[in-house]
């Protein structure tokens, strides 16, 4: 609507109203009005993304620049300013920042590397009219090198996780080690009570780890002399000097 008329009368082109009555137009998508322009001005000029180019890109900024929506020497020329959105990919458009220069170039820093960033570009006379300005198409910008050791760090819940498990994985071999050496001695028990132990521990049991057998852990030495023998390769026993003498001999 223009505020010289007294009536309402449709938006210039390329541009809409964002209430009814409402006492300007904004310009569409991609669409500029320049400031010298008055509100009911038509837009022209759409931003074009290859307009903004890229004119340096490191770890941590970003240069830009682009074309003046009025030429240089232009009356209202030198007032133009510009405001510079970006934001990271992925993430929602409402968490951004904003960078403001008289030029048509700008360098932002304090970016974060290895990460892709959205741009986008307008232009308006300083004042009130920023808002009747829309950004130009976006662009997206890589920026090089690695990610921060602290986004490639792992997270305090999973550390706790690891050394939960690795903590209980120890807890469960000296269970283990303990339950066969018990195991070990309760075959001088009787029947029941070995059963009993058979069952009680019979999880914990490691075939193929073969356990030293003290004597003196056993209320029968020979018993336990026995123990340590069956665990024993036959195969790899050989008899060299016989002690003694006697009518038998026993193996």
């Amino acid at each position: 609507m223009s505020s010289r008329r007294p009536l309402c009368s449709p938006c210039p082109e390329h541009s809409r109203a964002l209430e009814n009555a409402s006492t300007f137009c904004v310009c569409q998508d991609s669409y500029a009005r320049s400031p010298t322009d008055p509100p009911w001005a038509s837009c022209t000029r759409p931003w074009e993304e290859d307009e903004i180019r890229r004119d340096r890109v490191e770890p941590q900024s970003v240069s830009l620049s682009w074309r003046e929506p009025i030429p240089a020497g232009a009356p209202g020329a030198n007032s133009t300013e510009y405001e510079i959105r970006y934001y990271e990919k992925g993430q929602s458009e409402q968490s951004y920042s904003t960078v403001k220069t008289g030029m048509p170039a700008v360098t932002v820093t304090n970016l974060k590397p290895a990460t892709r960033y959205v741009f986008q570009v307008r232009a308006a006379s300083p004042g009130p009219s920023w808002e009747t300005q829309s950004f130009s198409p976006s662009i997206e910008v890589q920026t090089p090198g690695e990610a921060a050791s602290g986004s490639r760090g792992q997270s305090p819940a999973v550390v706790i996780t690891v050394v939960t498990v690795s903590a209980l994985l120890i807890l469960g071999s000296v269970m283990s080690v303990l339950a066969v050496w018990r195991r070990s001695c309760s075959y001088g028990k009787g029947g029941q009570d070995a059963h009993e132990e058979e069952e009680l521990y019979f999880h914990f049991k490691i075939p193929t780890r073969r356990t030293f057998v003290d004597p003196q852990s056993c209320g029968d030495p020979l018993q336990a002399v026995h123990l340590f023998a069956k665990e024993l390769d036959a195969k790899s026993v050989t008899l060299e000097k016989s002690l003694g003498t006697g009518s038998e001999t026993s193996r």
